[in-house]
């Protein structure tokens, strides 16, 4: 597996420094599906796709008040 590197805000970064490893790697496997599955999207394509991810997340339960606690922003 090759590494990329994807610039994020400072705060962003720090919180992630300070999650647990176990959430790091289910992010980490929920971030590489996602970029995925956009890169072989068309532009025309890629709205309707993120709002299927979108509907997707949440059935699983993932929303985000979760996002909020994940960041730490409760």
């Amino acid at each position: 597996m090759e590494r990329i590197i994807i610039e994020v805000d400072d705060i962003t970064a720090k919180k992630w420094k300070y999650i647990s490893t176990e959430l790091r790697q289910k992010l980490a496997g929920e971030f590489r599906q996602i970029m995925k599955a956009t890169l072989d999207k068309s532009e025309d394509e890629f709205w309707p796709f993120l709002e299927k991810v979108r509907k997707n997340a949440e059935r699983k339960g993932f929303n985000d008040d979760v996002l909020t606690q994940i960041l730490g922003e409760k």
